[in-house]
């Protein structure tokens, strides 16, 4: 009994050797799913990404050689496309790609001064109408002897209600009973 344990032990490790050496054998036959054409292009469009929004804030000879390489993603995506391989929004992006980068690049320190006068400006008509809001509301809360708190949401509404318009003729022409006139009262 114990030899027949040892020979069931030893046939088990003998295969379980076999096995792996088999499988080990196998994977290094294997061949890799993506071709080495498709991991160029992979990192093709990821430099001409990278390139591009770079070329973006500078401009010049790089804003060239992102549209060249645009260009070169574009003819790509147009063989890929006819091939079936490619569909028509990348396609698109392909195409808006080739729109995007300039040779002249845009200046950021402009820009960030622009929006932050834009804010700045921004924050001070902001707080000037909440002032004004809350002056209004002081006001005729003295006038009714309301509390601050409920004149407030009155005063707001009531700004914010005449800017707002309503076409409520479509509603009452809707809501009017047959032989009735739209815009008069019928109750």
């Amino acid at each position: 009994m114990k030899e027949r344990a040892r020979s069931a032990a030893s046939d088990v490790s003998t295969a379980a050797t076999n096995l792996r050496n088999s499988l080990h054998h196998a994977g290094t036959l294997m061949v890799q799913p993506v071709s080495d054409c498709d991991l160029f292009w992979e990192a093709f469009q990821w430099l001409t990404i990278i390139i591009s929004v770079i070329a973006v804030f500078t401009g010049g000879i790089l804003g060239i050689i992102a549209w060249g390489m645009n260009a070169a993603l574009l003819i790509k995506t147009i063989v890929d496309f006819s091939q079936g391989k490619a569909g028509g929004l990348e396609l698109g992006l392909a195409f808006l790609g080739v729109l995007f980068p300039s040779t002249k690049g845009i200046n950021v320190g402009q820009l960030v001064k622009g929006l932050g006068n834009t804010l700045k400006g921004g924050a001070s008509r902001i707080s000037g109408s909440a002032r004004a809001l809350s002056f209004q509301a002081g006001n005729i809360a003295r006038l009714t002897g309301l509390p601050h708190f409920v004149v407030l949401p009155m005063v707001v509404g009531a700004k914010i209600g005449g800017s707002l318009r309503f076409d409520l003729s479509r509603s009452a022409a809707a809501s009017s009973p047959p032989g009735r006139a739209a815009g008069r009262a019928w109750w």
